[in-house]
């Protein structure tokens, strides 16, 4: 894949467009819903996609917790990726200092920090809560897409 502008998009959102070349393409497309994939392992046990006996409470039980989960999951990305970026990679690159393009846009704006950071965090909030809402439930996992395990049909 060439770099382009449009996988910045991505990194606005507080994820990496690096990581997700790597987990997405290379995980999700090659081994698609099953055990090899690192999409559907990276949220085990939490979120069990994959059919399992063994766990039929955290199966139940997930509606009540997973708009929590969908919630903080860019947040969740940021600690991971910022983490990498200062302790593993030591390198800092201009795709790291892109999610802090609206908040300085923001700031000038407005001139009032806390306010600014407090609507950008919301902005994140929401934003991963409508990713993962569609994505892991209407996209990639819905009860009718086959998964690993399922019975064949």
């Amino acid at each position: 894949m060439r770099d382009n502008f449009r996988m910045y998009y991505w990194d606005i959102s507080m994820m990496s467009s690096r990581e997700w070349r790597i987990t997405h393409a290379m995980s999700h497309h090659m081994y698609p819903n099953t055990i090899w994939d690192y999409e559907i392992s990276s949220f085990e046990p939490i979120l069990q996609y994959l059919p399992s006996i063994a766990a039929p409470i955290a199966r139940n039980t997930a509606w009540l917790y997973s708009p929590v989960i969908y919630f903080i999951g860019f947040y969740t990305q940021a600690v991971r990726r910022y983490a990498e970026v200062f302790f593993v990679r030591q390198t800092f690159q201009f795709r790291d200092a892109v999610p802090f393009i609206i908040p300085s846009l923001m700031f000038f704006a407005t001139g009032d920090l806390p306010i600014t950071f407090k609507y950008w965090m919301l902005i994140i909030g929401v934003g991963s809560f409508v990713f993962h809402a569609i994505g892991l439930n209407g996209a990639h996992h819905h009860p009718d897409i086959f998964h690993d395990g399922d019975n064949a049909r």
